[in-house]
């Protein structure tokens, strides 16, 4: 038998997401009798990434919308191999998978929606979970952002996971950086850790005047994780021909209400500004050449990973809560067991 504990989402969160919307089930459960192509995994570590609270809400509003009584879907885990009856994935390998908030779960790679990706030895769970964050990092700043040399990049939630690789990929990339986060730590963190150039504690201070300060020539990239104030803040401070990536809405994620929009679409229009959204998964084909130039840069130093570990499996919803009060710095991962586990 295997003792399997669950979070699931017991109701739609309307307004900001509370214990009341999460349940928690514990029981005991036979072993599976596994078919050919299928694998049981125990799932050790989860990403808690705020985009997932998008997928609490009604089918109509998400594209990734959780049934109500299913266990809660993460972003990305770090699992291991319990049982198998598949070749490519003996007991014992560890994997990355789009993670279920439970114990146990019982997975069939060659058909799954999402990539279950098997990990070499040599490469521990804890850097394999910073994948899919430094991944969309590089691709929404690089590819759609498209920077160049001299020119002012604004990235907003920048003590993010996303967001503090962004601003030194950024500096990589020989731009001159701002990030916009809350509260002066955070603030200290991204220019002394992250080296950014500057930094904007939108807590305390007016964002669109140090953005005219600080930005005399406009903003010609703006890497948006937020939306809301500072997406308009900055529009207001927008280059011509200035570019927009488009990542995340984490102002209007704990509400009830949809993104708004821009208060003044005309600055689109007389500064011929581009606006795109993304999603990681358009990029998958070049994730390798990505990988490979996040290793190379973390190797020599010029990229810093930081993770927010916690640990309890019990205390997965107080720890995704978090988010949205910025509770955390860099990547935020749940362990399952305690420190002394490992």
């Amino acid at each position: 038998m295997l003792h399997n504990r669950q979070w699931l989402l017991k109701s739609r969160p309307h307004g900001a997401l509370t214990l009341d919307n999460f349940e928690f089930r514990e029981k005991d459960i036979p072993e599976p009798d596994l078919k050919p192509g299928q694998i049981l995994v125990h799932n050790l570590m989860f990403t808690c990434a705020a985009t997932m609270r998008t997928w609490m809400n009604a089918p109509e509003r998400s594209n990734r919308s959780i049934d109500l009584g299913a266990p809660i879907r993460g972003t990305a885990g770090g699992s291991q191999v319990a049982m198998s009856n598949h070749p490519r994935f003996p007991v014992g390998t560890r994997v990355m998978i789009l993670s279920l908030w439970e114990d146990y779960s019982l997975l069939e790679p060659d058909t799954s929606p999402t990539p279950v990706l098997a990990q070499p030895p040599e490469v521990k769970l804890i850097e394999a979970m910073r994948d899919l964050n430094s991944c969309t990092a590089y691709f929404g700043l690089l590819r759609v952002g498209q920077p160049k040399g001299g020119e002012t990049v604004v990235v907003s939630a920048a003590a993010s996971s996303v967001g503090s690789i962004v601003v030194q990929i950024a500096k990589i990339a020989g731009c001159h950086v701002i990030g916009i986060a809350g509260g002066g730590d955070k603030c200290d963190l991204m220019v002394k850790e992250f080296g950014a150039d500057a930094a904007i504690d939108y807590k305390h201070e007016n964002v669109g005047a140090r953005l005219k300060e600080l930005c005399p020539k406009g903003v010609d990239v703006y890497f948006d994780n937020v939306g809301g104030d500072i997406l308009n803040a900055v529009m207001d401070n927008i280059a011509v021909k200035g570019r927009v990536a488009v990542c995340g809405q984490v102002a209007t994620y704990d509400s009830d209400t949809p993104a708004p929009g821009l208060r003044d679409m005309m600055k689109v229009i007389y500064r011929s500004v581009t606006i795109r959204g993304f999603a990681m998964h358009e990029f998958m084909q070049d994730a390798d050449t990505a990988r490979s130039d996040i290793k190379r840069w973390t190797a020599e130093g010029r990229l810093k990973h930081r993770e927010d570990i916690r640990f309890g499996f019990e205390k997965l919803p107080h720890a995704f809560m978090g988010l949205f009060k910025g509770e955390n710095v860099g990547t935020l991962i749940v362990k399952s067991g305690e420190p002394d586990e490992g």
